[in-house]
């Protein structure tokens, strides 16, 4: 055996020990991060509903002022660029119907409108359902 063709068999061997180290560590690797996604989508949309389960509570007790504060939150999450990437078709829906709700929303509340309660329940409703639906 030559020189040449013995470094060339060690550099083969340095290679594929690299290889048979590395795969396995790439591929359970790329598995936490796709399970670490999933639990990050799943505590976002279990967020936005806790979000709106509060403005309904509030809402509910007539509690205009704190239900206003957590109406803000709420549809701030709203327009996460995470939350609206990650959707399905039935959750995008319910982030559009629910931020055209808005400033319908808001007013009322700031008015102190117990009318606004169907309309906040019925964006707890729409959450609830959208979160199903992951």
């Amino acid at each position: 055996m030559t020189p040449k063709a013995a470094i060339l068999g060690g550099g083969a061997l340095a290679v594929a020990a690299f290889l048979l180290g590395f795969v396995p560590q790439y591929v359970k690797a790329r598995g936490l991060a796709n399970q670490l996604a999933a639990a990050r989508r799943e505590s976002q949309w279990q967020d936005l509903t806790l979000s709106i389960g509060s403005v309904f509570l509030q809402t509910e007790m007539k509690n205009y002022g704190l239900a206003g504060q957590a109406s803000s939150g709420f549809f701030d999450r709203l327009g996460s660029s995470e939350l609206q990437s990650d959707a399905t078709p039935e959750q995008r829906k319910f982030l559009q119907s629910a931020a055209a709700q808005r400033d319908a929303v808001t007013a009322g509340l700031a008015k102190g409108d117990a009318s606004v309660l169907g309309s906040v329940e019925a964006l707890f409703e729409g959450a609830l359902q959208a979160d199903k639906a992951q």
